[in-house]
């Protein structure tokens, strides 16, 4: 059996979990798990939560183009 998480924090319907360096966010339902590696997917989860938060308050958002195939 594997280790526990070093640290975990609950809320809403999120879970977060520690394991050393790396970051797990949980849906309280388990359906989905997000794995950041680093102070910067953090800083990149927050800056896309706060995206979807303006674009519910009808706020501008700035949306980028789709990626070209290669």
């Amino acid at each position: 059996m594997g280790r526990g998480a070093d640290f975990i924090v609950e809320t809403g319907c999120f879970r977060a979990e520690r394991y050393g360096s790396t970051v797990e966010i949980l849906e309280g339902r388990g359906s989905y798990r997000l794995t950041l590696m680093g102070p910067a997917d953090r800083a990149a989860l927050r800056k896309l939560l706060d995206l979807v938060d303006n674009e519910e308050a009808a706020k501008p958002v700035l949306v980028l183009g789709e990626r070209n195939s290669a």
